[in-house]
């Protein structure tokens, strides 16, 4: 097998769950979808998680600047939210028109009628060159209903040819930004 399979075949595999991320500072708010979310504490009294943001993203600077973010696990019932925030850029407009999330106690926009969701405050960052790793303290949670959560092999399946057109140009955008901000990171 050849390594540069490794990741398609990895995402097919393990089918990761799809996160909804979001964050708000001085005025501005983004969300994205993110897969790369995982718990970081067999402590029940000290629980964290840590999400890899790619630093392109508008999300990554609001949470760089905040030093908070929330964390939404949406199940089927929500799957029009990964194309809102998924297909589209905080940079090119406001994700949440028409949505009315909560306001968390870290800032954040909360939606908390999803599978599970979580604030967090960042305790630390770790850079790769193309993302940072957050390790977020959870500050409250809570589940919102039942629903089994959206994986991506299903997500990619739901996509109208549009959609799934969409989805390839930013994937091959992303992968050319993440590659040579790999390569930049090793060289320093």
């Amino acid at each position: 097998m050849s390594k540069n399979n490794f990741g398609r075949l990895y995402t097919e595999l393990v089918d990761p769950a799809l996160w909804l991320v979001t964050s708000a500072h001085g005025g501005d708010r983004g969300g994205l979808i993110a897969t790369f979310v995982s718990n970081a504490s067999l402590a029940p009294d000290e629980p964290r998680v840590i999400v890899g943001i790619a630093k392109h993203h508008f999300t990554w600077g609001i949470i760089e600047r905040s030093r908070a973010f929330c964390l939404h696990l949406i199940d089927q019932t929500r799957i029009e939210w990964v194309r809102r925030f998924g297909l589209s850029s905080g940079h090119e407009g406001d994700k949440f028109v028409g949505l009315t999330p909560a306001t968390g106690s870290n800032g954040a926009p909360v939606f908390a009628d999803v599978v599970l969701w979580s604030e967090c405050k960042v305790e630390a960052a770790f850079e790769t060159g193309d993302r940072s790793l957050f390790l977020g303290r959870v500050t409250d949670c809570g589940q919102g209903g039942g629903g089994r959560p959206v994986r991506m092999a299903e997500m990619l399946k739901s996509l109208s040819e549009k959609d799934r057109q969409e989805n390839e140009r930013r994937m091959t955008r992303d992968i050319a930004i993440d590659a040579a901000a790999i390569r930049q990171w090793r060289r320093t």
